[in-house]
């Protein structure tokens, strides 16, 4: 039975955005949105839809920059599905659910290039969107388990390399160790917003790991195409500023991730004076949702505290009279891309472009966080380290609740020595750093210039490391000396007065 036939409506569908702090949020991921359209067109003989975007006051924007969903590319979808349908294809969504849709996957690998339908790719993205999480985690876990290189195959590649080592043997053995995976998410990519989609299936995959470890060559496969794709040589370095489009500040506002944007003020305050700067990487392919940003302050001298730069009340500073670039906030914006490193080359690129718009200018400096300082000081603590334990008897009460202009009194050059222990002494079992923060600077030829006490009396920078931040400086002529030493040596590049703070004796490095 074909059951009882579908009722013929017009369909209007009105996305509704809410406020908060005076903010305008889409309560709904375009991607979502899609879903949503495709199953009303596929349950309804619609015969028109329109499309609204509402954003209730208070606004403090112009109606030119009222956050909107992409349109045109909706817009595109719906014709699409209209089409399908009046040439008699109607697609399939949910087909069945995760087992079937990986059935799907394994025919669009296996199948030959010129029999490959495009809109099969869509259609099995759009059926992945539509299943709940519990859903999309079952076909994630199935899918790691298929489409893996035929072992047969691959030993008989390998006995002919070893017989005959060759660059065609070499090959031969590549092309076999390769996983018929790797075919399908090419193809995957090739549907439309393909990219942004394999991007958010991996920050799935990521999140659920932990727990579930036959993710993990789905994760390598995805990790090894994704940082192709994401090649630094696409991508594009734009600078953020007022007259940005408003889904990219938004962007900002929501993805920033060391110190929270309160409102479109405090955004403004941070992007659109003259001794202010936000600058991002965006892609091609993800062309209005930005991959990482720095901000940066312009200031006479190296700052010594946060609560000075995000001062609701400073006096903004001619950019002429500034000497010192601070990057005092960067964030990721894709968890799909966790790994794939852009923060390295956006520094050296926003130095660059400092430097080449306002030579004037010649230090450039983070004012940097140190998330596992308090932790690490606890420990060192219970380990009879008197030092530690005098600075955690002092100001472990006052990380709990929260920070007062009192705390710390006497102790500061005691916490201060215990900061430069932490960062030049504090290691993984692979060596590196245990300071997240520090891995990344120095892994990118920073060298540590100045420790800050106290510099976050935020109730987040207490808790996470006593209000205590760091200083990584960027010499463009020693970046590369430094990246050297650190990854061949271990050395941790320094000032005298860090080496000093830690009671280690200066090495005067040979000419």
């Amino acid at each position: 039975m074909s059951g009882p036939p579908k009722p013929a409506i017009s369909t209007t569908l009105i996305v509704f955005g809410t406020c908060k702090n005076n903010l305008p949020f889409s309560p709904t991921r375009p991607e979502r949105i899609h879903s949503i359209i495709y199953n009303i067109v596929l349950n309804f003989e619609c015969t028109s839809i329109t499309i609204a975007c509402v954003i209730p006051p208070p606004l403090r924007w112009r109606p030119s920059r009222i956050p909107t969903m992409n349109l045109t590319n909706l817009r595109y979808l719906l014709a699409t599905i209209m089409n399908g349908r009046a040439s008699g294809r109607r697609r399939r969504v949910t087909a069945g659910g995760a087992q079937a849709l990986v059935a799907r996957c394994v025919t669009l690998a296996s199948s030959q290039r010129d029999a490959v339908d495009g809109s099969e790719a869509e259609d099995i993205l759009a059926g992945y969107r539509s299943l709940d999480e519990a859903a999309k985690l079952d076909f994630l876990c199935q899918l790691a388990t298929v489409l893996e290189p035929a072992l047969p195959k691959l030993e008989e590649t390998i006995a002919l390399f070893l017989r005959q080592p060759g660059p065609e043997a070499a090959r031969a053995v590549h092309a076999a160790a390769t996983p018929p995976r790797h075919l399908l998410f090419s193809r995957l990519n090739e549907a439309e917003d393909g990219t942004a989609e394999l991007a958010a299936m991996r920050a799935t995959v990521l999140s659920s790991l932990d727990d579930h470890a036959v993710l993990a060559p789905l994760e390598a496969d995805l990790a090894h195409l994704l940082s192709g794709w994401f090649n630094r040589a696409f991508l594009v370095l734009q600078r953020i500023d007022w007259s940005s489009p408003a889904n990219v500040l938004m962007h900002i506002i929501n993805y920033e991730a060391v110190h929270e944007i309160k409102d479109w003020d405090d955004l403004r305050r941070r992007i659109d004076p003259p001794d202010r700067a936000c600058f991002a990487f965006f892609h091609p392919l993800l062309a209005d949702d930005p991959l990482i940003f720095v901000e940066v302050a312009l200031t006479r001298d190296i700052p010594t505290a946060v609560d000075d730069l995000l001062d609701e009340s400073r006096t903004v500073l001619d950019r002429e009279d500034a000497n010192c670039a601070v990057f005092y906030s960067i964030s990721n914006c894709q968890p799909g891309l966790r790994g794939i490193s852009f923060g390295d080359t956006l520094i050296k690129r926003v130095i660059a472009e400092i430097a080449r718009s306002a030579p004037h200018i010649d230090t450039f400096v983070t004012l940097s966080p140190m998330p596992g300082f308090r932790q690490w000081l606890r420990a060192r603590a219970e380990t009879n380290d008197q030092a530690a334990a005098a600075v955690v008897g002092a100001l472990e009460t006052a990380a709990e609740r929260g920070p007062s202009a009192d705390d710390g009194d006497g102790i500061k050059n005691a916490i201060l020595s215990c900061g430069a222990r932490y960062l030049l002494e504090a290691r993984r079992d692979d060596g590196q750093p245990v300071d997240s923060v520090a891995r990344f600077h120095l892994g990118n030829g920073a060298r540590i210039e100045q420790l800050h006490w106290p510099a976050d009396r935020s109730r987040k920078g207490w808790s996470r490391s006593f209000g205590l931040m760091v200083s990584y400086r960027y010499e463009p002529n020693e970046i590369e000396t430094n990246l050297l030493r650190y990854r061949k040596q271990g050395i941790v590049a320094s000032t005298a007065a860090i080496s000093r703070l830690a009671g280690h004796k200066i090495q005067r490095r040979s000419a």
